[in-house]
């Protein structure tokens, strides 16, 4: 029997937790990502993530923990970043990287947002195909950010491709 998105009882406790759960999930997913030798465990947090996501009240709740997890994600991930820019162009450059972190972010939100059905089973199907896909568009184009796509599996050279994880 699906999930019922029915509001829970504790209302805005049962939010916060949940944006709690899904801030570990991308946290967690930041620390078994590459470089590091336990990036073959990225699924069970991606796996956690995505259980959180698809128990969302809402599309909006949903892009929203989802957001939450990309921003710990990406901001764990791409610490460098702030200090690169800020030695290649100042304190201004380090101060705009502190933009790219919300705005790469959006895009795991988005994915959620298009992922989201009022059933969890259906929102459970959906993730991994629209998840995959929306790590892959987030590579192309004038504006593409490759860093940081879950379930990149670690690579000793550098002519390895990504592969990603499909649940």
């Amino acid at each position: 029997m699906p999930h019922s998105h029915a509001p829970a009882a504790g209302g805005a406790t049962t939010q916060v937790n949940a944006a709690v759960r899904a801030g570990a999930a991308g946290l967690a997913l930041a620390i078994t990502s590459v470089p590091f030798a336990w990036s073959w465990l990225v699924p069970l947090p991606l796996a956690l993530l995505f259980h959180e996501l698809s128990r969302a009240q809402s599309r909006r709740t949903a892009a929203w923990l989802a957001f939450v997890a990309g921003t710990v994600f990406f901001a764990v991930h791409l610490a460098w970043l702030f200090t690169s820019f800020t030695r290649l162009f100042g304190p201004l450059g380090g101060a705009l990287t502190l933009l790219v972190v919300p705005l790469i972010a959006l895009s795991w939100a988005l994915v959620a947002f298009l992922a989201f059905h009022r059933s969890t089973g259906r929102t459970l199907a959906a993730l991994p195909v629209v998840w995959v896909l929306g790590e892959a568009a987030r590579t192309l184009g004038s504006l593409a950010f490759p860093w940081g796509p879950s379930g990149t599996r670690g690579c000793p050279r550098l002519s390895c491709r990504p592969r990603t994880w499909v649940a």
